[in-house]
């Protein structure tokens, strides 16, 4: 059984994608420093975790190896000795009703579980999220966005990013001081500072952090545009899952990418208002919990003064005409990249599957084990058509 168990919650768009990574990247290191991130797999925390909160758009699609995966690393914990992580931004996106046999499973492997949370200013969050949506399909406005939530405090957004409900729904049955709170540091901040904080949570030395893969880059207003537009432009499609994933493939690859601007989003006059008022009541909530935090919560108060940025919805249609044929371009480039994949690929399997038509004999004397081959080609195939 494992000594501890800390349960890393997210919430989303608080740098749980380069974390994830970091955590993946080096997990050996941790280990060695008695610190398991459990999976041997990048996505076998988040399948995990949509299996541990039921995320029937995910779930309903996995392979029965991705079903196990929520037993498959409680499991491992349950047979380590020192501490273990678990770590998805999807957890915070969990209905009420799995928090506690999520918990429950937890208090079974380890004898102490503990609740981990990052936080951010929401002039950050509210952006951040609204980028988020557009790149899954929204066509909302950012106007229409942050209104929405300023008039509702029942939505999707402030399940996961009211951080006071969010701890009390997930960390309400523990001890204050095993409810951590990581607060991100002022805009400009650097994610070796988020390292630093997360490692004196774990209760380990923070030394051997190398080069991070970025993942999950940031785009600027005119790019958000333009992708909003694609959205309108291709309807109903939008929504489909696979439609999502390729527009998270194309997006990750770079495509839509503009080097000559890099332009942080910012809020209009009106939605800082808000915020700083918002912020306000926040903080002061947080203040009132029992909680162990680390930095400080004065970070995630929305100054009066917007920070210097762009404006999502102060956007021309000459910005988006001029990104548009070099994004035009490398869609053209990423589909010719593709075919000819998927061209060397099929030859591979044409070959794989003479070699099966072979004479037992001949065929048992070929170095290359036909069915294993084919298998491998199938699988690379899939892969090519996923991305």
């Amino acid at each position: 059984m494992a000594r501890r168990v800390f349960l890393h919650i997210g919430p989303p768009k608080t740098g749980t994608s380069f974390l994830q990574q970091a955590w993946y990247q080096h997990r050996s290191d941790m280990a060695e420093r008695g610190l398991l991130y459990p999976g041997v797999a990048r996505e076998e925390q988040f399948q995990a975790c949509a299996v541990a909160v039921g995320k029937r758009t995910v779930v309903d699609q996995m392979r029965p190896e991705g079903l196990r995966a929520w037993d498959r690393l409680t499991r491992r914990i349950e047979q380590w000795e020192g501490d273990a992580l678990l770590s998805s931004e999807h957890y915070a996106l969990g209905r009420t009703a799995a928090v506690a046999p999520i918990m429950e499973r937890l208090h079974a492997v380890a004898d102490e579980v503990h609740l981990l949370a990052g936080a951010r200013d929401l002039a950050r969050q509210i952006p951040a999220d609204w980028q988020q949506t557009v790149k899954q399909g929204s066509v909302s406005t950012f106007d229409e966005f942050w209104r929405n939530l300023a008039e509702k405090e029942r939505t999707t957004f402030w399940f996961h990013q009211d951080l006071p409900t969010l701890l009390q729904r997930w960390g309400g049955s523990l001890p204050g001081e095993r409810v951590h709170v990581v607060v991100h540091g002022r805009p400009g901040t650097p994610h070796s500072e988020l390292w630093l904080n997360m490692c004196s949570v774990l209760g380990i030395e923070p030394d051997f952090l190398g080069p991070v893969a970025r993942t999950n880059e940031s785009l600027d207003a005119v790019q958000v545009e333009l992708i909003r537009r694609m959205n309108l432009a291709m309807g109903e499609g939008r929504s489909e899952l696979a439609t999502k994933r390729a527009m998270r493939s194309l997006i990750g690859a770079g495509v839509f990418a503009d080097e000559t601007r890099r332009e942080r989003l910012t809020l209009p006059a009106e939605a800082t208002e808000w915020l700083v008022r918002r912020s306000q009541r926040m903080v002061d909530e947080l203040r009132a919990m029992d909680l162990h935090v680390v930095g400080d919560l004065d970070d995630l108060l929305v100054p009066a003064e917007p920070p210097a940025g762009r404006v999502p919805d102060v956007v021309s249609d000459a910005e988006t005409a001029a990104l548009a044929p070099a994004v035009i371009a490398r869609l053209v480039e990423t589909d010719v990249a593709r075919r000819r994949e998927l061209r060397d690929l099929r030859d591979e399997l044409a070959q794989a599957r003479r070699r099966t038509a072979l004479p037992r004999p001949l065929a048992e004397a070929d170095p290359v084990a036909p069915r294993g081959l084919a298998q491998k080609v199938w699988a690379r195939a899939r892969g090519a058509f996923a991305r």
